[in-house]
Order: C-alpha cells, then sequence, then structure tokens
C-alpha cells in the first residue's frame, strides 16, 4: 500500500512539474527616451527610435528540451491609462536555456517620461508557429 501511495505520489509530482509554467522575466527594450535624443550623451552617437520602435525585450526559460514553443501575453497599461494586451507564439530558440522576444509595445513609463506601465508577462508552453 505505502509502495502504491509513492508511486501515485510521484506520478502526480511528475504531471505538475509538466504542467508548470516556464520562467518568464523582462526589461526594457533599450533605454525608454524621446524620439532623437542621444540617450548615451555626445560621446555615443546612437538616436533614440520612435516611440512605437520602443517596448520591451521578454526571456522565457525552457523548463524541457522536448518544448518546441511559447505563447507569451504581455498586458500593459498605456500612457492613456488604457489596458492593453500583446500575444506572440514562438518557437524555443535551440541549444539555449533562454528565448528571447522584443514586443515592440512602445515606451515604458519612467521618472520623467511618460509611457506604458507592463502589469503582467506570462508564457505557456505552445506548438512551434
Amino acid at each position: 500500500m505505502v509502495r502504491l501511495a509513492t508511486l501515485v505520489l510521484s506520478l502526480a509530482a511528475f504531471a505538475f512539474a509538466q504542467d508548470a509554467a516556464p520562467e518568464v522575466r523582462y526589461s526594457a527594450l533599450g533605454i525608454p527616451c524621446e524620439p532623437g535624443e542621444a540617450p548615451f550623451g555626445s560621446a555615443i552617437p546612437v538616436q533614440c527610435p520612435a516611440i512605437e520602435e520602443q517596448g520591451i525585450m521578454v526571456f522565457v526559460k525552457a523548463t524541457d528540451s522536448a518544448t518546441a514553443g511559447f505563447q507569451i501575453t504581455v498586458k500593459y497599461t498605456d500612457a492613456n491609462g488604457e489596458a492593453k494586451e500583446s500575444v506572440q507564439t514562438v518557437g524555443r530558440t535551440p541549444d539555449v536555456e533562454w528565448t528571447s522576444v522584443v514586443f515592440k509595445i512602445g515606451r515604458l513609463k519612467t521618472e520623467k517620461l511618460s509611457g506604458n506601465t507592463v502589469n503582467e508577462v506570462t508564457a505557456v508552453v505552445a506548438p512551434a508557429p
């Protein structure tokens, strides 16, 4: 009886591990800035892109080498206070743990600049596109 209970608990733990959501992290795509400005100063001649070209970079860690891809959802509030959502389905980057994806959702809000606020970033395992 104890062996049967151990087997059932082991299988349940394995099933739960298969359904666990992938690890997700994100960061700003570059430095949030005003279009045309040089965010690094005059020493590095890089111009800030248009507001709609700014956004976030999402990183998703594959928990299983058999994972084909992810469906990633970014929920955010835009500069006007409107709730928005952006979804992408992407294939897993082969031979590495982390897959990175760009979401051009617009500039992120900073202390000095208006912009979007990211509320939630999630990923679920999905078939490759």
